[in-house]
């Protein structure tokens, strides 16, 4: 008896330690990255251009620290100028700055208002632990000039612009803009996890019974 109500005391530790662990992980299909504030809140009054005279793309990067597949970006925006479509692309990282580009989101279209734009991923690329990626927002038409609104929350760079003729230019001391990135963990669900250590503990209880 007493060595079963030890037993019985070791699976509650343990079951406790896996149900804090698990707490831990990133949620399922959840929000990995933002510079959004509380009820999706950002600066509705500054931003940077997109396109226009300079032909200006804009970026900013995050890491995960996990394997992740991207579900979504999430953007605040709003169009200036005519013709209104633009385009934003996910893109691995070369050396501090954008990279290739991993999916692309073509023909967006900013509202006249300031809005946030939900874009849903088609190919949901795998977001590698320890890796850095960027978002980045251009104008293919140097005629379109919209703005990616700032975040309001004080967040500075990492991020990046082009102009076209200089290069991409690391501004660390900027604002960063508004922008969220939604992924689902590439781990198991916590509920296949716990089911699958459940069956382990009984297979060795019943084990210990067998023996006595």
């Amino acid at each position: 008896m007493q060595i079963q109500a030890e037993l019985k005391r070791m699976v509650a530790r343990i079951v406790a330690t896996v149900v804090l662990a698990l707490a831990a992980l990133p949620s399922w299909g959840a929000m990995v990255f933002t510079t959004f504030g509380p009820g999706d809140s950002y600066n509705d009054a500054s931003g940077y251009n997109i396109g226009g005279s300079l032909d200006q793309e804009i970026a900013i990067s995050f890491t995960l620290g996990f394997s992740a597949t991207l579900d979504s970006i999430r953007v605040a925006t709003v169009h200036r100028e005519d013709p209104n479509s633009y385009t934003v692309y996910l893109a691995s990282d070369n050396s501090g700055e954008p990279g290739a580009a991993l999916e692309t989101f073509s023909s967006l279209v900013f509202t006249d208002p300031s809005s946030i734009l939900t874009i849903n991923s088609l190919t949901n690329p795998l977001l590698g632990p320890g890796a850095t990626y960027w978002i980045v927002m251009i104008a293919p038409d140097v005629d379109s000039r919209g703005v990616w609104r700032w975040n309001d929350q004080g967040f500075l760079g990492p991020s990046s612009r082009n102009t076209g003729t200089s290069g991409w230019m690391v501004a660390e001391d900027l604002p960063s803009p508004a922008v969220e990135v939604n992924a689902t963990a590439d781990i198991p669900e916590p509920s296949t996890v716990v089911l699958a250590l459940t069956g382990l503990l009984a297979l060795f209880a019943a084990r210990h019974r067998a023996r006595r």
